[in-house]
């Protein structure tokens, strides 16, 4: 998907930045997120399927309510970088568009 492509907020230009800024924040931790819970639920779960909370009733659910609990924690703390290193990269990206549009 280009950058361009991206739904930007149209208010007055101080205020639309400092917005656009938020959301591009919001939208890179929430994929770091995602991404962080993916990796936990392969590495928690045991060979043959089971979760660390084996195969009982609402096993399923409690497995993913810690592994994206764990994610959420983890991309709060600065993660593994992936949501900066997307944050910065989109930022960048949004700055180049709107000199462009001048």
């Amino acid at each position: 998907m280009a950058v361009s492509s991206i739904p930007l907020v149209r208010t007055e230009p101080a205020a639309r930045t400092g917005q656009d800024d938020k959301m591009l924040k919001d939208a890179a931790n929430q994929f770091e997120s995602v991404f962080v819970s993916l990796m936990l639920s392969e590495a928690l779960t045991q060979e043959g399927g089971k979760g660390l909370f084996g195969e009982g009733p609402g096993s399923t659910v409690m497995q993913g309510l810690l592994e994206q609990t764990l994610a959420d924690r983890i991309a709060q703390a600065g993660g593994l970088g992936i949501g900066e290193r997307l944050y910065q990269g989109l930022r960048q990206a949004a700055t180049d568009e709107r000199k462009e549009e001048r």
